[in-house]
C-alpha cells in the first residue's frame, strides 16, 4: 500500500510531495519524491491510503528516509 503526503510548495513554487510505500506490518518500505512525475508506476498496483497534508519539515524528513 502507499500514501501520498503533501507539503506546501517551496518558495520557488516547486511541489513538495512524496509517496510512502508501506508494508503490511506498517513499516516504511520506500519513499519516492513526486517532483513533476506524478504517480510512480510501482504505486499503480498498490492499495492507496488517503492523502494527507504534512509540514515542510516533515517532507524533508521523509526525503531523508528515502535517501538512506
Amino acid at each position: 500500500m502507499f500514501q501520498h503526503l503533501c507539503a506546501a510548495n517551496s518558495p520557488n513554487g516547486n511541489p513538495q510531495r512524496v509517496f510512502v510505500l508501506i508494508a503490511a506490518n506498517g513499516s516504511i518500505v520506500d519513499v519516492i519524491d513526486e517532483g513533476y512525475r506524478g504517480l510512480p508506476d510501482v504505486c499503480r498496483r498498490l492499495i492507496e491510503l488517503p492523502s494527507i497534508a504534512i509540514s515542510k519539515s516533515d517532507y524533508h524528513n521523509y526525503i531523508r528516509i528515502g535517501n538512506i
